[in-house]
């Protein structure tokens, strides 16, 4: 083979095994930028997520906040836990203790047969 030749296939080996090197490290560079910025772009999304649902969870307890001092304020209301307190102390004495067991057995049943139907799977 004439040295011409032996330089002609030198170089066609360099320039190939170099283009496959730089294809290599271009590639593996390409790969970690997109793995970065889908882990970024992720984390962006899930914070988003993270301060819409502060948001609705203040705006909740902030409602419940505005329910609960309008109803401090109501008449209706604040007679009505007065006689609820004088009611609760006057309810043991309206039902005996068969009516009582036979109720507790009647609560026990529906949380356990229809309640708990309810949230079985």
């Amino acid at each position: 083979m004439k040295i011409r030749n032996k330089f002609l296939l030198f170089i066609s080996v360099l320039t190939v095994s170099s283009m496959t090197v730089l294809a290599t490290v271009l590639s593996t560079s390409a790969y970690e930028h997109a793995n970065v910025f889908l882990e970024t772009q992720a984390e962006e999304h899930l914070v988003s997520i993270r301060e819409i649902k502060k948001t609705q969870i203040e705006d909740y307890f902030q409602t419940i906040q505005s329910q609960v001092i309008t109803f401090s304020k109501d008449r209706m209301i604040v007679n009505a836990m007065r006689e609820f307190k004088q009611g609760f102390s006057e309810f043991r004495d309206q039902i005996d203790a068969t009516q009582l067991s036979s109720q507790r057995a009647s609560l026990q049943s529906y949380y356990q047969d229809q309640f708990a139907n309810e949230y079985k799977s």
